[in-house]
Order: C-alpha cells, then structure tokens, then sequence
C-alpha cells in the first residue's frame, strides 16, 4: 500500500517523472543482496517541458519480499514502476513477474510517445531509455532479473521500447560476489576506488552512490538508502532522513550518543 501511495504522489507532484539521474548500486552474494539508491527524482510538465521539478523520496519499491528498483531515460518511471507493483502482486517468482513487466512494454512506449518531447525521443533512439531490476530470494538463493528497454523507431508513431533479459543465477557469472549498476555511473567508472577486505558490502554501495553524488550533483542526491536482503528478511541501514522506511532514521538518543562521543 505505501508504495502505490508512493507512487500516485509523486505522479501529481510531478507529471511525467524520469529517473535519469538515478543512481542504484546492486552487491550481490551466494546469501544476500544489497541495494543503494539515491533519493532525487526529477520530472518535468509535458505542457511545459523545460519546468524540471526534484523531489525526494524512495526508489525501492515491495511488495512482500520481493523488491523493485527503476532507472529511466526516457519512460515514464511512475508508469514503470506501477506496472512492476502489480507483476509482482500478481506473480509467484521474480522471472514471472519480470515477463510480466516485459509484456508491458508497447503500453510504456505509448505513454512515452504522447508524455516526453520529441528532442528526448531522438536523444535515445537505439539505446536503452529505461532499466528495472527486480530481485528477491528464492529458495535461499539470491534472484534477480534485470530489464533493460531499449527504444527502437525514433517517431511518436512507431516508437518502440524493446525488452532485453539479465538473469541470476543464470546469465551472471557463477561467483561468490557480484556489483552491479543502474543509472548514473560515469562518476563511479571516471574515479579510482579501493575498499579494504574489511568494508562492509553496505559500506561499499554507499560509498559509490555518493562518488556518482560529487560527479553529478544536480542530478543524484539526497539520503542514500540502504537495504539487505536474506533469508532472514529485510534490513535498513541508519540513514538521516532515510526516505524508504522508519527503521532507517538515526533515533535522536543515538545522535545525541556519537555527538558527546566525537
């Protein structure tokens, strides 16, 4: 329920919402997943396409344990991720869920034609104008599929958006670790970065969120959100003003704890 109200907001506050900017870091092992993302999201008025709005909010999105994370160039992201609500709502593995989603994609490429202005269209013609990863564990075993759209036609008429599968297990190497990036990543591969064996895989997404941040900070920002997913649940990292759940604000006893301990 909180992410369809998630969603319907941000629809009103911000007409057709993209999540160019959008930085996602994905860790994943044979016994978890962990996921980062930047809380900026921007949109502009179809009726005024130069109006670009911000607001912040989550860009993770549940419903039971299985989860959603979206980046756009061009499709609408509120349309994108309510679609991804209802496969998973509706499906009983991620693969099904991702099929679902994935047969969705004319009524994306239609919403897209009327919503975004024609310099966007030419701008991604034969790349990829919009990303969803869905990912979940699935017998013990961390799952996930990533859908890449990319756009083929370059007019309103026979614009297309063509679904193109990732899976793991499956496509991915067979490795006890693996990152994986959505959005925004030029800052990340433009920088040198070295973490020791003892960083955390948490400590490791978020440091890369925030090298994209400095790269480009009109269009990734605000709190960094941090989860991991196991067998045993779900998990929030202590985030100041956290935008995904309650468990991740810093409670002010704690604050008030590391300020006398510093």
């Amino acid at each position: 329920m909180k992410s369809r109200i998630l969603t319907a907001i941000l629809a009103c506050l911000l007409g057709s919402i993209q999540l160019e900017g959008t930085t996602v870091v994905v860790v994943r092992t044979s016994k978890h997943f962990v996921v980062a993302a930047d809380s900026l999201w921007s949109g502009f008025n179809p009726a005024s396409p130069s109006q670009v709005q911000h607001r912040y909010s989550c860009k993770i999105a549940g419903v039971g344990h299985r989860y959603f994370v979206a980046t756009t160039n061009e499709a609408d992201a509120h349309q994108l991720i309510n679609f991804a609500l209802r496969a998973m709502e509706t499906s009983t593995t991620i693969a099904k869920a991702a099929q679902k989603l994935a047969a969705k994609s004319d009524e994306l490429a239609e919403r897209t034609a009327k919503m975004v202005p024609q310099s966007t269209i030419d701008g991604c013609s034969n790349l990829s104008c919009g990303e969803g990863l869905f990912f979940g564990i699935e017998h013990g075993v961390p799952t996930m599929v990533h859908l890449d759209f990319v756009q083929s036609g370059n007019s309103r008429k026979n614009l297309k958006l063509i679904p193109h599968t990732y899976t793991c297990p499956g496509n991915c190497p067979d490795i006890p670790w693996n990152i994986f990036f959505l959005g925004q990543k030029q800052g990340i591969k433009q920088t040198k970065h070295r973490f020791v064996k003892e960083t955390s895989d948490q400590e490791i997404a978020r440091k890369l969120v925030e090298l994209e941040e400095k790269a480009d900070p009109e269009d990734v920002g605000g709190p960094i959100d941090i989860m991991t997913l196991d067998a045993q649940g779900t998990h929030w990292e202590l985030v100041q003003g956290g935008t995904c759940s309650p468990a991740e604000s810093v409670p002010k006893k704690a604050q008030a704890r590391r300020s006398k301990g510093r």
